[in-house]
């Protein structure tokens, strides 16, 4: 009796909530949790288009959007002009962005589109169809379900002639594999369509058996410990697997080992070649038995000889490890006239197999045996492929002798789990009311992001909705996700094969209506990822250090938009995912509109760079990585950025203290990002009376001079977290009057902590501005201050570095290291030998015998101007390439004294030529005359 199609729904609906009952009963299947089942297959069989054409059968829309729905029947045409999609449809020419997507919808019959440019174009491809614009061409992504995609790799990896149990493995096999490249979660597709992964064509009509085979084992996969099991598979082995470490360098797979395959060795149709060598002297191939001649006669010392016969053919000298047969060397026995019994040695790669025609892999990995006949011995070579994992022709001989598709697995795939994964066909509701009658579970999942405040942290998936309940995993910022429910607090989502909660505020939903950059974003071009081994993936990264959480994997060739072009590193966004890419593995299209990476920030709004790196960084004196090291910065060190970045350096200031640091290693934020403006909190009125004191700038990204007591005002400068300033007078507006080095304007007051309980009021009968205290001479640096110091300045003198420790003990930890004539404020007096100091934002104890003070050794944020000669027009840069050092000398000059010793890679400032092959150069503090043979020009001041 026919069933209506109303009711075959309302059953299947049913059996979807019935307990986990397999769809046949197949003894040994464990189940599985539910997976996502769509497979993203990239058509690079036909990338090189730059233009196709399809026709629709069946539902579809534009990004799933009903009232941009495309009838069935419909032809279209999508090109590449100029890097972005046209789409050509009733006569009608629509842009479409650099990507787009054709979304299917529910409906009965056959449900996808056929394309001109396929290798098999009379074959459908169901599924979602994502265009993207790569070069001047068109590239095609199928989103396709698991078992929809099965129907199309089955009969062109194997043939719906082999036998049924064949089928079923290899269709095992080959849903592992995809399942397994799915949970890479690489960033715009899983597999591609040819033998670099499997080969897909669409799903072809008839081949009933291969049909039943994907049926019968719909949703397994294999598993070995617990993880997809490597399903590699190849055409023939040869009589003999191969392991994975031969095959391709490297692996560990222990089931993946050598072992003789009896089944494929007994299979008539898996290819070898042969040659023959005849007892009476001679061979199939005429070149060879000349070869032999050759041989043996060069062997005797003769010119010539005469062969009268063939004694044996042993090949040896494995290529690998034994027992692998892939033999290298063959030993041939010949009887010859005059010299009785000699055996020559032929290289078979070099020799036997070009002469012979025997080639049947590029890889140079066939197997070798010799069989003996009645008129000679046959030398075969055997194995089609790379000959890892299951034998194709072996599984055939299994299955027609008998053996079913769970033991041909069990024989390749030692170990081998068979596990039943319940996998979603993501599908939009119906457009003309029909419904899709297929059994698979049906959801309208979402795509979501790990939306997360800080880059750098990670959000958990728990197996229950509640903070309790055990962790799944660890998803980093940024992370593509598919959202299966919202309910309230916690969200269930689905992480590659993982399915679990999340706390619903930490994630955003994607729109998916068309994948193309938000309007308010301003493309800068495409850039395409270019990797010297395709093999491997780049890091896409939430924010330009190669600390960073990782977003997504890119692969080779991937076309991503340019949103914003750094020194070192390039913002891009690829589909509804954004990140930053190392520069050194991306190229820009010819379609960019804007050549090469850009050196300034897209906005002049004051920026902080964070250290990353657990073990410090080291701020440099100039914007090179072989500039001498003024101090190593400790993790979570805030800096002020002071200027654009220059070849991969940031200029910063710490304190008064300024240099580089390298971008990759900081993490770069704007004011508004690290400091929103707070909500004044209510608080009793300050006093009108004039103050006079000491304050600390507390903004992380540095607070603004303002030349007036309001936010509108100039900005005189910007002072840096930490920074001293003197309080001049009474607060006005929520700004104090203050001092800053020489600058004096108005600072908010929300972002400076006094440095002492009360400001010290200034009587109001002094208003004379307090000048600043000039010795008449300056006394002697000594080792240590005779006198109180806090609050005073000091000169680091170690040489070789001067460490800060959290203590006042030798066995405190080190916080920083401070390099030779940095200048510290002491915050203290003596403890143990070490005075408690700060630098900028850093507060730490150092030894005092390293610290050099002297009369005038009043806290200065800014440095004192050297009064010394002044730079001329056009003045340069050059960098030391002494390895040794270089003397900075008082005259120009051997004899004059020496200043300093500059270290290698230190930058400095011309100031003018001089004579006797010395320029006069400063750096830092100092100033003298270097020799100019053991500089380089370094680049423009």
């Amino acid at each position: 009796m026919k069933l209506t199609k109303r009711l075959a729904v309302l059953l299947l609906v049913l059996l979807a909530f019935l307990p986990a009952a397999p769809v046949r009963a197949d003894a040994g299947v464990v189940s599985g949790t539910t997976v996502s089942g769509t497979v993203r297959v990239y058509l690079s069989s036909i990338a090189s288009n730059t233009s196709v054409d399809l026709k629709v059968d069946g539902s579809y829309s534009i990004g799933g959007d009903t009232s941009r729905a495309i009838a069935r029947g419909t032809r279209l045409n999508v090109s590449n002009s100029g890097g972005t999609l046209r789409m050509t449809m009733d006569g009608r020419t629509q842009t479409m962005g650099s990507r787009f997507k054709l979304r299917r919808h529910q409906t009965s019959g056959n449900n996808g589109v056929y394309i001109a440019q396929a290798r098999k174009p009379e074959s459908l491809y169901p599924g979602d169809i994502e265009f993207i614009a790569k070069g001047g061409n068109v590239q095609i992504i199928v989103h396709v379900y698991m078992e929809d995609y099965m129907r199309g790799v089955l009969p062109y990896e194997m043939d719906n002639s082999f036998p049924l149990e064949a089928l079923k493995a290899q269709a095992v096999a080959a849903r592992t594999y995809a399942l397994k490249k799915m949970s890479a979660q690489a960033a715009t597709y899983d597999v591609v369509d040819t033998t670099s992964d499997q080969v897909y064509n669409g799903t072809p009509s008839g081949n009933a058996r291969c049909e039943q085979a994907v049926q019968e084992t719909s949703g397994i996969v294999g598993t070995v410990g617990g993880e997809y099991m490597a399903s590699y598979y190849t055409a023939s082995n040869g009589g003999q697997t191969e392991s994975v470490a031969n095959a391709w360098g490297s692996g560990s797979y222990s089931y993946l080992q050598i072992k003789d395959d009896p089944y494929d060795l007994r299979n008539g149709a898996s290819i070898e070649k042969s040659v023959t060598f005849n007892k009476n002297g001679t061979t199939s191939v005429p070149a060879l038995t000349e070869l032999l001649r050759t041989e043996a006669a060069s062997q005797l010392g003769v010119n010539s000889v005469q062969i009268t016969g063939i004694t044996h053919v042993a090949p040896h000298t494995p290529k690998y490890d034994s027992p692998s047969r892939v033999y290298k060397k063959v030993d041939v026995g010949l009887q010859v006239s005059g010299y009785g019994s000699v055996t020559v040695t032929l290289d078979y790669f070099g020799q036997i197999e070009s002469l012979c025609g025997m080639s049947i892999n590029v890889l140079k990995n066939e197997t070798l045996a010799v069989t003996e006949t009645v008129g000679g011995y046959k030398l075969i070579a055997r194995r089609f492929g790379h000959g890892v994992g299951m034998s194709q022709r072996g599984a055939q001989q299994m299955a027609k002798e008998g053996l079913r598709y769970d033991e041909i697995l069990e024989f390749y795939y030692p170990g081998l789990m068979r596990t039943r994964y319940t996998m979603t066909r993501t599908i939009l509701p119906s457009i003309d009311g029909t419904q899709d009658t297929t059994g698979e579970i049906i959801t309208d999942a979402k795509t979501a992001l790990v939306t997360l405040s800080n880059p750098l942290d990670s959000l958990n998936l728990r197996s229950e909705a509640s903070t309790s309940s055990s962790i799944l995993a660890s998803m980093p910022h940024g992370t593509q996700i598919t959202l299966l429910g919202m309910g309230g607090a916690w969200s269930r989502v689905q992480y590659g094969t993982l399915s679990g909660y999340v706390k619903s505020e930490y994630i955003s939903v994607v729109d998916q209506t068309v994948d193309e950059t938000p309007p308010d974003i301003v493309s800068l071009g495409t850039a395409t990822v270019r990797l010297s081994d395709e093999s491997q993936t780049l890091n896409l990264r939430a924010a330009p250090t190669v600390n960073a959480a990782i977003v997504a994997h890119l692969r080779h060739g991937q076309t991503l938009t340019v949103l914003e072009r750094y020194s070192s590193w390039t913002y891009v966004q690829m589909g509804t995912i954004s990140g930053y890419v190392s520069n050194d593995y991306i190229v820009d299209d010819a379609s960019s509109s804007a050549g090469g990476a850009q050196d300034a920030w897209p906005t002049s709004e004051p920026r902080t760079a964070i250290v990353l790196p657990s073990n410090g960084l080291n701020l440099r004196a100039g914007a090179s990585l072989s500039s001498g090291i003024i101090m190593t910065l400790p993790q979570g060190t805030m800096l002020l950025v002071t200027g654009n970045p220059q070849s991969g350096m940031i200029p910063v200031m710490l304190g008064g203290l300024e240099g580089f640091v390298s971008g990759e290693y900081v993490y770069v934020a704007t004011e508004s990002e690290l400091n929103p403006t707070p909500t004044p909190t209510a608080g009793p009125t300050p006093s009108p009376t004039p103050w006079q004191g000491m304050a600390t700038v507390t903004a992380r990204s540095g607070l603004k001079l303002r030349s007036a007591p309001d936010t509108a005002s100039k900005t005189v400068t910007t002072m840096p977290m930490g920074a001293s300033v003197t309080i001049m007078g009474a607060m006005e507006n929520g700004f104090y009057p203050v001092r800053y080095g020489d600058a004096q304007g108005y600072a908010s007051a929300s972002y400076l902590s006094f440095a002492y309980e009360t400001p010290i009021p200034v009587p109001t009968a002094t208003p004379t501005p307090i000048p600043t205290a000039v010795p008449t001479a300056a006394p002697t640096q000594v080792p240590q201050a005779s006198g109180p110091v806090a609050g005073r300045t000091a000169m680091v003198t170690a040489s070789s570095g001067l460490n800060m420790r959290a203590d006042s003990s030798t066995y405190a930890d080190v916080i920083a290291t401070l390099g030779y004539g940095v200048e510290v404020i002491v915050a203290g007096e003596r403890i143990n030998g070490f005075y408690p100091v700060r630098v900028g934002t850093l507060s730490g104890y150092v030894s005092a015998d390293y610290l050099s003070f002297g009369a005038s050794s009043i806290v200065q944020h800014t440095p004192t101007p050297i009064a010394t000669a002044t730079p001329i027009p056009g003045a340069y840069r050059v960098v030391v390439e002494s390895e040794n050092g270089l003397n900075l000398r008082s005259a120009p000059g051997t004899y004059g004294d020496i200043v300093y010793i500059l270290p290698y890679g230190m930058v400095l400032s011309v100031l003018g030529e001089s004579e006797n092959g010395f320029l006069h150069v400063q750096w830092g503090g100092y100033t003298g005359y270097v020799a100019r043979e053991y500089v380089t020009p370094f680049g423009a001041q």
